[in-house]
């Protein structure tokens, strides 16, 4: 055979030639099927080797047989498991990545036999795999596709399994449009992590249905059932609100061009938001990020439930899940839902449980131990020696808040909970999944088929699911301490608006729209013989009936956390650490820098403010002025406080006088607490600011003198005399102690404020930078925690040319400073000290980590930074030097580490001590710096119900 000299846009002939050896052609039975977007012509296809120029002669070309003598060069293949797309032939081989490639892979299973993958090259240059091959003694199987290779994807030669890879993944695809996606379920994993999240959605149900309308392609049947899932959550609703044009996948999408990973997103930004809960459930969460676009709750948790359905059902099969038939993920489909509490962590050995016998913190199920993250991830919180220790609310509410993350669960829930650890008990509001939100068809394996499900038993699925978490959620709490005898579990429906449904009713629930069930489960009946085990492996009811669970709407519920609330830790959350003082223990003592709660206030008229509340409640329920004015007497009567004493005397004078509304309670605590001579001053210096400056300082000066001459928030030996403007900044101070062994009494804000007014106003005029310095630094004094003090006194040091001491002023700023723009501004003036300074590094490094802490001076930052390189010697600090910079310099790299950890340890105190208002501060910032999914639940069970 010899090609013939004449040739036509790649056509070749055959010319045979008496005695011509080394030559051949093999045509490749059904190598191109037809498909049904458009019709392929009757063509034979194979290949040839001989009468062509060839880099080797053992090289073949993959052919078109057009007529008996005629073909036309479709591609090159080589010794090496290559396949290059070419028209023409070739004398060397090409410089360029292949088409397609036989990749082995690097471990192999067993000696004799080659295990790889079959990659082919995109348009747009990336590489996937499309499916795998197995090869043993030269003889090789094609499997893991989404292509169906039918009689001719086993015992293939070398060259003919090549061919084939070759005209199935690139040269078909090419004239039919419908691109093979990657093999298995790796293309749905992988649009899932590259893709923005519903233009990752919207590809992969438009490839199934795509694969589904193509002879020769089988989608795995668990990526069909998530493309169904998907489109049962409502997608095609969401992508319209989204945007992206009506109708969802049209008949014009699956007769469509080749869909390649690179496919157009749509134009807009997407406004759901899709992540992997990597530290603990290891699953799919669904945020909206745009809440302008009417993509409703039902639709999230739906569309995060057909996903999740996916992922645990693809990890319990493993390897095997892309084979997994109908009838595998329709009974695992139904398995996931009903197994929900076999994740139940072990109740009847708390992590505290004395003699060392305390249960690991995993699950005991080996369902969950399939699938689940390292031991690391699900148990990043170290349990104190002490066993007392591990015993109190810190160490309950974050047990109870891992667990919450750690579940694996097929479809969302809400929950919030609250505890009592003195007493006992742990309460759970929880919205779980309605009917609505079940799945919508069920595996019959008497039919063989999927069959709808009705609303009544979907009904019955969402009690049953909602059964399971709360005997998940009931174990968590009596696994976090030994001390907790008894949970309360209230559990409703999701409601279509997003809120909890709670229509009225009677009975345990099982019809639509009833709420579920509140339930009281005691130690003893949930531990006993393992009973909370055995009623995860079956049906849960008869554990709840058990227990008297009734209807959450019944008569006998209560509210969710009604039995925490009523309980006798409720005022004291509630009070502290304002209008209560509690002793603390040593270890609390050296965590909160303080001795009693009473060290924790910030602020300065809370118990003059709850005295007042307290006389107003009394005189609205009188019926006389006479009356009132003796109500308030036996208050002045009772009180040692000489605050109170005075504001009685007040109260009782504006009574008499008839100046006063006794039935306006906001109006008789104004007048119990008087008028504010600080905050009054500071409104009429504003005023007056706009347009004369200097008698605005002069207002200023006159109230701060006689703050000062009346040496009564002057320190003594005894004490000094504070503000602050967080709890966070008042451990701050504790911590550091710097009077230590003086009581500190708290200072009126508003008087911190008339300092600092002040020295924004006189600043203006160099002729009183004397006494603006003067009331800087007794504003610093007055709040050495405030950043603001430090700041505005350090901008008078500037205007005054004191470089030096405005930069000590930024330093010790930054010591205390915790918010980020805080920090932001502290260090986008020090940039500037230290530019004018000349010490241009550690400017550099100043704006620098300004921008990098808080946009708040960003645009600003940059533009003096430009003008800063400018200056002769200036350089660009690179990023990962900035911080190395600031530390040769003295200057502190905020928020210090060892700061946050200070205040990491005050949290975990102030909870134990039941002084939740300085703890849920303390914790909003841990969770700012240190963002940790399991203690934002451990945040909302620190609410503490209103007076």
């Amino acid at each position: 055979m010899a090609q013939d000299s004449g040739r036509q846009q790649g056509i070749y002939r055959f010319k045979w030639t008496k005695g011509f050896l080394g030559s051949g052609k093999l045509v490749l039975p059904d190598a191109v099927p037809p498909c049904s977007s458009q019709p392929l012509a009757a063509s034979s296809y194979g290949w040839v080797t001989g009468g062509l120029p060839a880099p080797h002669r053992d090289d073949r070309y993959l052919v078109e047989f057009l007529t008996d003598t005629e073909y036309r060069l479709v591609a090159y293949v080589d010794r090496f498991g290559r396949a290059f797309s070419t028209n023409e032939p070739l004398s060397s081989p090409p410089a360029r990545e292949p088409d397609v490639m036989l990749a082995k892979y690097p471990e192999q299973p067993e000696a004799g036999v080659e295990i790889g993958c079959v990659q082919v090259r995109d348009a747009d240059g990336t590489s996937r795999e499309v499916a795998q091959y197995r090869c043993i003694k030269n003889s090789y199987t094609l499997f893991d596709s989404w292509y169906d290779f039918g009689p001719y994807g086993e015992g293939l030669p070398y060259d003919q399994a090549l061919a084939r890879c070759y005209f199935a993944f690139v040269y078909r695809p090419a004239l039919c449009g419908t691109a093979v996606p990657d093999r298995g379920l790796d293309f749905v994993f992988r649009r899932l992590r590259d893709d923005a999240p519903l233009a990752a959605l919207r590809a992969i149900v438009r490839q199934v249905r795509r694969a589904e309308s193509d002879a020769v392609m089988r989608p795995p049947a668990l990526a069909r059932c998530l493309a169904g899932w998907l489109e049962e959550a409502g997608l095609d609703e969401v992508l319209v609100a989204a945007g992206y044009p009506a109708g969802g996948v049209s008949a014009a999408d699956l007769e469509g061009a080749v869909v390649l990973p690179s496919e157009p997103e749509n134009p807009k930004s997407d406004p759901l938001r899709l992540v992997r809960t990597a530290r603990y459930a290891n699953t799919f969460y669904i945020g909206v990020e745009d809440e302008d676009a009417r993509i409703s709750e039902r639709a999230v948790w739906a569309l995060e439930a057909a996903l999740n359905r996916f992922l645990l059902i693809a990890e319990k099969f493993g390897e095997s899940a892309a084979v997994a038939s109908d009838a595998d993920c329709g009974r695992w489909d139904a398995y996931l839902i009903e197994s929900v509490a076999q994740q139940a962590l072990d109740a009847s050995h708390p992590e505290d449980a004395s003699g060392g016998d305390a249960a690991p913190s995993s699950a005991a199920s080996s369902f969950v131990q399939d699938g689940d993250p390292s031991p690391a991830k699900t148990a990043p919180f170290a349990r104190a020696g002490d066993p007392s220790a591990a015993a109190g609310e810190w160490a309950v509410r974050v047990c109870v808040g891992r667990a919450m993350e750690n579940l694996r669960l097929p479809m969302r829930f809400a929950a919030e909970f609250r505890a009592d650890v003195a007493e006992g008990v742990v309460a759970f509001d929880m919205v779980a999944p309605d009917e609505g939100l079940m799945p919508r068809w069920r595996w019959d394996d008497a039919t063989a088929r999927w069959e709808a499900t009705s609303e009544g038993e979907r009904a019955q699925q969402a009690l049953r699911y909602a059964e399971h978490l709360g005997l998940a959620l009931a174990a968590a709490a009596f696994n976090g301490s030994r001390a907790i005898g008894r949970v309360v579990v209230t559990a409703r429906p999701f409601a279509s608006e997003g809120a909890p449904a709670m229509p009225s009713g009677d009975g345990f629930p099982g019809l639509r729209g009833l709420p579920f069930f509140q339930v009281t489960f005691p130690r003893e009946a949930f531990c006993a013989g393992d009973a909370y085990r055995q009623a995860a492996a079956t049906d849960p009811r008869w554990l709840f009936e058990a227990c008297g669970a009734v209807c959450a709407a019944h008569a006998k519920a209560v509210a969710p956390f009604a039995v925490i609330e009523q309980g006798p830790a409720a005022w004291l959350r509630r009070d502290l650490p304002e209008t209560s003082t509690e002793p603390l223990t040593p270890s609390a003592q050296d965590a909160l820098g303080a001795r009693t709660t009473h060290d924790l206030r910030i602020s300065y008229d809370a118990q003059l403010r709850r005295a007042g509340e307290r006389v107003a409640e009394a005189v609205v329920r009188t019926q006389s002025a006479t009356e009132a004015i003796k109500a308030v007497r036996a208050t002045q009567d009772e009180t040692d406080d000489p605050l109170v004493f005075e504001a009685c005397t007040r109260l009782m004078a504006a009574l008499a006088e008839g100046t006063v509304d006794t039935t306006d309670e906001n109006a008789l605590v104004a007048c119990f607490l008087g008028e504010d001579p600080y905050a009054a001053a500071l409104m009429r210096a504003r005023a007056v600011a706009k347009h004369d400056p200097a008698e605005a300082a002069s207002l200023l000066a006159e109230v701060i003198a006689e703050a000062e001459a009346s040496l009564r928030y002057s320190d003594n030996a005894e004490a000094v005399h504070r503000m602050f403007d967080s709890y966070v900044s008042r451990v701050v101070y504790n911590r550091q102690r710097p009077d230590a062994g003086k009581h500190v009494e708290l200072v009126p804000a508003t008087l911190v404020f008339c300092y600092l007014e002040s020295v924004k106003l006189l600043e203006e005029s160099f002729a009183h930078a004397d006494e603006a310095l003067r009331c800087g630094v007794r504003c610093m004094e007055m709040a050495p925690t405030f950043s603001a003090a430090f700041r505005q006194t350090a901008r008078a040091y500037m205007l005054v040319g004191d470089l030096e001491s405005a930069a000590s002023a930024l330093v010790a700023c930054l010591r205390i400073a915790l918010q980020p723009e805080e920090i932001a501004i502290a260090y986008y003036q020090l940039a500037y000290v230290e530019w004018k300074a000349g010490r241009l590094d550690t400017g550099v490094a100043c704006y620098l980590k300004s921008i990098m802490t808080s946009p708040v001076y960003g645009a600003q930052s940059t533009v003096e930074l430009q003008e800063l390189l400018h200056e002769p010697g200036a350089r660009m600090v690179p990023r990962d030097e900035v911080d190395e910079v600031l530390d040769a310099a003295g200057i502190p790299v905020a928020p210090r580490e060892e700061l946050l950890d200070q205040m990491e340890e005050a949290l975990r105190a102030a909870v134990d001590a039941n002084v939740f208002s300085v703890a849920r501060s303390l914790l909003s910032l841990r969770l700012h710096y240190r963002p940790d999914d399991a203690l934002v639940n451990v945040l909302r069970s620190l609410e503490v119900a209103p007076v």
